[in-house]
């Protein structure tokens, strides 16, 4: 029994069903155990900071105890200095942080401050107003609004690529289209409103009242403009049955009317493109052509005059207005698979193969965009109302706070004894493995922490500094401080800087920077960062760290994901201790097992002579 026991394949089971019967109890017991593992959880994120900075203090509070030092003492100058230090860095860069981040907050919605000494409303030049992210003048748009004008900008940019922004002759041709389709666009519209609304047919309006053509078609068309098949069909089925044949009938007549003379009007304009309109010298008077099929020449003559007439002349600013709404409903057929409004469109716009799949590309962003912004006001409001809610939240990170750094040093005094605890209750057949795993872990995570933390403070003077240089050359960085700490931090992290680089750029640009300002402040950052991964790195870290930056995101990533903020804390021991542990006990079998000699096939028997 002994012998089987000590298999590893029986090992492997054991473990294995361990791992399920655990799995499976606590999935039973989740009502009971959650509670408690989110109440542990709450409790020993501070523990596990405060045994975080225990664990990059304590190599120093040992070599001092060797020394001649008492340990209370050394653990109690060490960890003065190291608060003291904190206090210190905080108190000079906390405020301007502070200052940034107020300024910041208040400039993304409203303009720089100012004292109206005319009492006007308005900021006028020679009136002191506060320099908020010293450029030297006066912004009177908030940053918010800033960006909003420059997505349009860059929309209008991106419509005019696509072919999407109609230029002063399409409008003119809109404008044309809109005055001889008013009566057939009034008869559609009054017909689904009150279809939408459950009038009764006293109470519909004139351009319904009469009684429709005999053959008036009892259909809606789907190439028809005006409106789309799905919307006629779910107002025809909201029309009680009585009054479902004069509604059909009359709007197929205006939906007809409609469709011929949009036909007859792109033809022309096709003919007036192309150079191709028959001459006449006939004036054209509205509605002497309506009638006309396309193939007659008088008819199409007069129309090509009149567009012609139509495209060469000015467009007042209520036509311009009024067209462009027009356009904007096309649009908006368009989308909902009206074939009519495609057409005219396309032949507005006068699309071409590369506006073809770029014109969707473009409608999909600017719808994205626009829900993004509708919606940013409400979320602000959301963090800023939940934000104000978790009064307990705050209270308790200001307990947390106050309880990390008695933690941490009752924990460097401590280290010693739980070191000789856990060595006294080791199997004596493996306590010295043990130990030499242990201490390697314990040295790989104690360089990592605090190889990180003096990384991440060169970084961000590094990056404070280089964003500080940028304003020799070009309109500096607004918000230095807050955003050179952000990098700082956050490389901890490898490339999570870049998170914060992007609203570096960002603010840049808006604050009056120029692209050679946005091309050194993407320069200053990758300088930095190849600092520190070149120098920095291997220079204050050493080799000590065995952590690949790859493995270090997938445990941070998959530990965060798992454990929440404590999960980010033991990411790096865990990942560190996994690699110590497969390179103690995996790597040596899978390569005993790699260069194992493969085993002769036994000889064949003889074959006896029959």
């Amino acid at each position: 029994m002994h012998e089987l026991l000590r298999h590893p394949w029986v090992r492997v089971l054991l473990i294995a069903t361990t791992v399920a019967m655990s799995t499976l109890a606590l999935r039973e017991t989740a009502s009971i155990t959650l509670p408690i593992v989110t109440a542990l959880r709450s409790v020993l994120v501070p523990v596990a900071i405060g045994f975080t900075i225990a664990y990059v203090l304590t190599p120093l509070v040992d070599s001092l105890s060797r020394r001649g030092l008492n340990r209370t003492f050394a653990a109690g100058v060490l960890f003065g200095l190291f608060c003291i230090s904190v206090v210190v860095g905080f108190s000079v860069v906390v405020p301007t942080v502070v200052r940034q981040t107020t300024t910041l907050a208040t400039r993304l919605f409203e303009g720089e401050k100012y004292i109206d000494l005319n009492g006007n409303g308005r900021w006028d030049p020679g009136e002191p107003y506060d320099d908020a992210n010293g450029n030297g003048r006066y912004d009177s748009q908030g940053m918010l609004a800033a960006a909003l004008s420059w997505v349009e900008e860059r929309q209008g940019r991106l419509r005019q690529m696509a072919r999407l922004e109609l230029d002063a002759p399409a409008l003119s041709f809109l404008a044309l289209l809109q005055g001889e389709t008013a009566s057939e666009r009034k008869t559609i519209d009054d017909a689904l409103q009150v279809a939408h609304d459950d009038r009764a047919p006293d109470q519909w309006p004139e351009s319904l009242r009469h009684e429709p053509p005999a053959d008036a078609p009892l259909s809606w068309n789907a190439a028809w403009p005006g409106a789309v098949r799905s919307t006629v069909d779910d107002a025809y089925g909201k029309l009680p049955p009585e009054v479902r044949e004069r509604w059909i009938r009359n709007l197929s007549v205006a939906g007809l009317s409609y469709f011929t003379k949009q036909a007859e009007l792109l033809a022309a304009k096709r003919q007036v493109r192309l150079g191709t309109a028959p001459a006449s010298g006939s004036a054209y008077a509205p509605g002497t052509a309506s009638g006309h099929a396309l193939g007659d020449a008088q008819a199409m003559a007069a129309r090509a005059k009149q567009v012609a007439d139509a495209l060469s002349a000015p467009v007042s600013n209520e036509q311009r207005a009024a067209a462009s709404a027009f356009a904007n409903r096309l649009a908006d057929e368009e989308k909902a698979g009206s074939p009519a409004a495609k057409e005219l469109l396309a032949e507005l716009r006068g699309e071409d193969s590369g506006s073809q799949w770029l014109a969707p590309v473009v409608q999909a962003f600017e719808t994205s965009v626009k829900g993004a912004v509708d919606s940013l006001p409400s979320r602000i409001g959301g963090w800023v109302s939940s934000g104000l809610m978790s009064l307990d939240s705050l209270l308790a990170f200001g307990l947390d706070v106050l309880l990390v750094p008695i933690y941490a040093f009752f924990l460097i005094l401590a280290m010693p004894a739980i070191r000789q605890g856990v060595k006294q209750y080791l199997p004596q057949w493996h306590r010295e493995q043990v130990l030499r795993i242990v201490r390697d872990i314990e040295r790989v995570v104690a360089a990592f922490f605090r190889g990180r933390l003096i990384v991440c403070l060169i970084c961000g003077i590094l990056t404070w500094v280089g964003f500080l240089s940028v304003g020799l050359f070009a309109p500096g960085v607004p918000y230095a401080v807050l955003f050179a700490v952000l990098i700082g931090l956050a490389t901890a992290v490898p490339l999570a800087g870049f998170l914060f680089l992007i609203p570096a750029v960002i603010m840049t640009l808006l604050d009056g920077g120029t692209p050679l300002s946005a091309s050194l402040v993407i320069g200053v950052y990758a300088l930095v960062q190849l600092a520190e991964m070149l120098v920095l790195t291997p220079g204050i870290m050493g080799h000590e760290v065995e952590l690949h930056p790859v493995t270090l995101i997938v445990a941070l990533l998959l530990c965060g994901k798992l454990v929440g903020i404590l999960g980010l804390i033991l990411a790096v021991p865990i990942a560190a201790t996994g690699r110590i542990l497969a390179r103690e006990f995996m790597w040596p079998w899978l390569k005993q097992w790699a260069e194992q000699p493969r085993t002769p096939a036994p000889p064949a028997p003889p074959q006896l002579a029959p």
